[in-house]
Protein backbone atom coordinates (compact mmCIF):
# COMPACT_ATOMS: atom_id res chain seq x y z
CA UNK A 1 0.00 0.00 0.00
CA UNK A 2 1.89 3.47 -1.28
CA UNK A 3 1.93 5.87 1.66
CA UNK A 4 1.65 9.51 0.15
CA UNK A 5 4.83 11.90 0.46
CA UNK A 6 2.79 14.58 2.68
CA UNK A 7 2.57 11.00 5.22
CA UNK A 8 5.97 10.38 4.50
CA UNK A 9 7.43 13.74 6.04
CA UNK A 10 4.66 12.65 9.19
CA UNK A 11 6.30 9.42 9.73
CA UNK A 12 9.65 10.28 9.68
CA UNK A 13 10.96 10.30 13.10
CA UNK A 14 14.59 10.78 14.59
CA UNK A 15 16.41 9.97 17.63
CA UNK A 16 18.91 11.38 19.41
CA UNK A 17 21.02 10.04 22.18
CA UNK A 18 23.71 12.04 24.64
CA UNK A 19 25.60 10.69 27.58
CA UNK A 20 26.96 12.57 30.17
CA UNK A 21 27.25 14.13 33.22
CA UNK A 22 25.56 17.63 32.08
CA UNK A 23 22.54 17.25 29.68
CA UNK A 24 22.24 18.06 25.99
CA UNK A 25 22.02 22.02 25.09
CA UNK A 26 18.47 21.16 23.96
CA UNK A 27 17.73 19.62 26.93
CA UNK A 28 19.21 22.00 29.16
CA UNK A 29 16.99 24.91 27.53
CA UNK A 30 14.01 23.51 27.88
CA UNK A 31 15.20 23.42 31.99
CA UNK A 32 15.83 26.49 31.60
CA UNK A 33 12.64 27.76 30.40
CA UNK A 34 10.73 26.13 33.15
CA UNK A 35 13.28 27.75 35.91
CA UNK A 36 15.36 30.21 35.49
CA UNK A 37 18.58 29.38 37.21
CA UNK A 38 18.24 25.69 36.08
CA UNK A 39 21.15 25.21 33.35
CA UNK A 40 23.42 27.02 36.12
CA UNK A 41 22.34 24.71 39.05
CA UNK A 42 22.36 21.59 36.40
CA UNK A 43 26.06 22.45 35.19
CA UNK A 44 26.96 22.76 38.98
CA UNK A 45 25.45 19.76 39.50
CA UNK A 46 27.04 18.09 37.32
CA UNK A 47 30.58 19.43 37.73
CA UNK A 48 30.51 18.52 41.72
CA UNK A 49 29.89 14.57 40.81
CA UNK A 50 32.29 14.63 38.65
CA UNK A 51 34.90 15.84 41.18
CA UNK A 52 33.32 13.74 43.84
CA UNK A 53 33.70 10.84 41.50
CA UNK A 54 37.75 11.79 41.08
CA UNK A 55 37.87 11.69 45.16
CA UNK A 56 36.58 8.71 45.37
CA UNK A 57 38.66 7.23 42.93
CA UNK A 58 41.39 8.66 44.31
CA UNK A 59 40.54 6.92 47.92
CA UNK A 60 40.35 3.99 46.67
CA UNK A 61 43.50 3.84 44.45
CA UNK A 62 45.29 4.84 47.79
CA UNK A 63 43.40 1.90 49.49
CA UNK A 64 44.43 -0.62 47.41
CA UNK A 65 48.43 1.01 47.39
CA UNK A 66 48.65 0.89 50.91
CA UNK A 67 46.89 -2.77 50.30
CA UNK A 68 49.80 -4.16 47.79
CA UNK A 69 52.28 -2.87 50.15
CA UNK A 70 50.80 -4.07 53.50
CA UNK A 71 50.79 -7.53 51.51
CA UNK A 72 54.49 -7.35 49.85
CA UNK A 73 55.61 -6.67 53.39
CA UNK A 74 53.70 -9.27 55.28
CA UNK A 75 54.84 -12.11 52.49
CA UNK A 76 58.57 -11.28 52.88
CA UNK A 77 57.98 -11.69 56.73
CA UNK A 78 56.79 -14.94 56.55
CA UNK A 79 59.53 -15.68 53.34
CA UNK A 80 61.72 -14.82 55.57
CA UNK A 81 60.72 -16.93 58.97
CA UNK A 82 60.08 -20.00 56.51
CA UNK A 83 63.91 -19.74 55.46
CA UNK A 84 65.04 -18.99 59.12
CA UNK A 85 63.46 -22.45 59.87
CA UNK A 86 64.51 -24.61 56.93
CA UNK A 87 67.89 -23.18 56.63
Amino acid sequence: MPISEEKQKDIIATMEMYSGAIPHPKILAGYQALYPDAAKEIIENGLDESRHRRQLETARQKRRGHLAWASMILLVIVCLIFMGRFI
